[in-house]
Parts: C-alpha cells; structure tokens; sequence
C-alpha cells in the first residue's frame, strides 16, 4: 500500500512540475511573441500575448515586462466607435459592419472598437439598402474616433 501511496505522490509531483514548466514556457512565449508583435505594429496581437504574460501564474521577472508592454500598447490601441443613421437622421442598430471583408460586427451597440494602427476600409450593411464604405486610417494612440455611415 505504501509503495501505492509513494507512485502516486511521485507522479502527482511530475504532474505539478511539468505544468509548471508548460506555464513558463507559456510565458516566455507569449512575451516574445507581445515583444516581437509590438515592434512590427501588431498591437492587439501584442495586448493578447501581454494578457497571458502578466498574470500571476509567471515568473516575476517575465510578469513585471510583459505588464509594461501591456500598458504600452494599451495607450498605443486606436479604437474606433462605430454608428449609422438614415436619411432623416435616425441612428440605426440593426446595421453589420466589414473590416477589411471580414465581419466586425453584427449590431452597432456604441461600444468603442480597438483595431489596430493602418489603413482600413469598413463596409456598413442593412437591406435593403446599399451597403456604405467608410476608409479610415486609425492612428496609434486615437482613442474613440466616430465614424458615422448614412444608408
């Protein structure tokens, strides 16, 4: 029985060790990759990885860099709020917006958007009416920029 006792706490602590590992290896991942997604202007890659790295479950030293880059590419982050009316003025909801030809939204909520820095073009959508677009350039530290579509 002790034997029993013994090869499971063994294995138990190989477990532990190895998930410990796997986390800082995570970590040490996902600040490279925060590191190397800032310098190229990829910055909600970058916040993504950064989230992963600065919890508390790194290492000090990894978790201290990688909340710093956090901040960093937090006040970098252009967001973008999103709305839509009719001809008479009227805001509209129910309206889908493309970015770039991929679904941004399904809905307009007034919610703010972060996108990152670069040259976009939106396409608002509600049939029957012909679908808008919108070019924007988001600019690194433009927070809550509106941008308005008339279908």
């Amino acid at each position: 029985m002790r034997w029993l006792a013994g090869i499971l706490l063994t294995t138990s602590l190989t477990l532990a060790t190895e998930a410990i590992a796997a986390t800082k290896a995570e970590c040490i991942s996902s600040f490279d990759t925060a590191q190397r997604s800032k310098r190229e202007g990829h910055l909600k890659q970058a916040h993504d990885s950064a989230l992963v790295c600065s919890q508390n479950e790194c290492p000090a030293v990894v978790r201290s860099d990688c909340s710093e880059i956090l901040k960093q590419v937090d006040a970098a982050l252009p967001s973008i709020v999103l709305g839509a009316a009719d001809a008479k003025g009227n805001d509209l909801t129910d309206v889908s917006v493309e970015l770039d030809g991929k679904p941004l939204v399904s809905s307009l909520d007034g919610r703010a958007i972060t996108i990152d820095p670069g040259k976009y073009a939106l396409v608002f959508k509600r049939p029957p009416w012909d679908p808008v677009t919108v070019e924007v350039v988001g600019k690194e530290a433009e927070k809550n920029r509106n941008l308005r579509a008339t279908l």
